[in-house]
């Protein structure tokens, strides 16, 4: 079939003219209307945000986990990058049913007779609103020393080859790649992928082990084609266990031979090391939160 091929493209664009933003600006997406209340303790926990279908979203969580869903946060990472909210913010849930807009930001589309929910990242604005109107939420941006994973060269060279720029960027499963263990899902096909886009992967899709933010320092410059995969860390049912002999710092290993931590698959399979350490990096501090929301 006739096809559109990309011969070329910068990974950054250039710089926007002075003052488009602003004549471009559009009032921020809001819900119509919400319910909150305290999620009932008898259901099944329900965490994140669900279009249910007509003109209805359904969201919940802690309210941690609420600010770093409407911030965009990876919610495994939350606890280093979102600082300041009470003891409460990791107990007590909430649930909230919200209707979108009929018309302009946030509203349905219509796409082949079929009602489409906005974008998540719209979704999150409107939810982001809610929290400043019903919690009164104030936070500003900080620069703060928290823990990270390095990720850094585990020997002298990667294994990883080197990519053609005109490559296209991506992450996709390979059904056909060979496995390093057996007890693993498909592996995953990385071309013309740069370090840092490998951090906020890793962080993303390995996130059950990354429990802190994961930032590039190998040093590598450029896109880098690889395949990596590890298991799921629910299939190994000791991956995480404690032992007394086990340094501070130190990464927990697979109890299961058959299976492969991803801590375990960066290094095996890349030639890169995740390192516990502590790094100053961006964060967003809470200066207000109420417990309880405005009805």
């Amino acid at each position: 079939m006739p096809a559109l091929f990309v011969e070329r493209v910068n990974r950054r664009p250039t710089p926007n003219p002075d003052g488009i933003a602003t004549s471009l600006a559009v009032a921020a997406a809001r819900f119509e209307v919400a319910s909150i209340k305290p999620a009932n303790p008898n259901d099944r926990p329900f965490a994140g945000m669900l279009y249910t279908g007509g003109s209805q979203i359904h969201a919940g969580g802690t309210l941690r986990g609420l600010v770093a869903m409407a911030l965009q946060v990876s919610p495994n990472v939350a606890s280093d990058v979102v600082i300041g909210l009470p003891k409460s913010a990791d107990s007590n849930r909430w649930d909230i049913i919200a209707k979108i807009p009929a018309t302009g930001e946030g509203a349905v589309n219509i796409v082949r007779g079929r009602p489409t929910p906005p974008p998540f990242s719209v979704a999150c604005e409107m939810l982001r609103g809610l929290l400043l109107d019903q919690f009164e939420l104030k936070t500003h941006p900080e620069t703060r020393e928290v823990t990270v994973y390095a990720l850094t060269l585990a020997g002298g060279k990667p294994k990883m080859t080197r990519a053609d720029d005109s490559e296209r960027s991506g992450c996709k499963p390979d059904a056909n790649a060979p496995k390093p263990v057996a007890n693993m899902g498909a592996m995953i096909s990385c071309k013309n992928t740069t370090m840092a886009d490998l951090a906020q992967d890793l962080q993303m899709m390995a996130g059950a082990y990354m429990d802190h933010p994961v930032l590039d320092a190998t040093g590598l410059d450029g896109g880098w084609n690889f395949l990596m995969g590890w298991t799921p860390k629910a299939q190994l049912q000791k991956a995480q266990q404690s032992d007394p002999n086990q340094q501070p710092g130190q990464i927990p290993q697979a109890a299961d031979p058959d299976g492969i931590t991803a801590f375990e698959a960066v290094e095996r399979e890349l030639g890169l090391k995740l390192v516990k350490q502590k790094r100053t990096i961006p964060v967003i501090v809470v200066d207000h939160v109420d417990e309880k929301p405005i009805e």
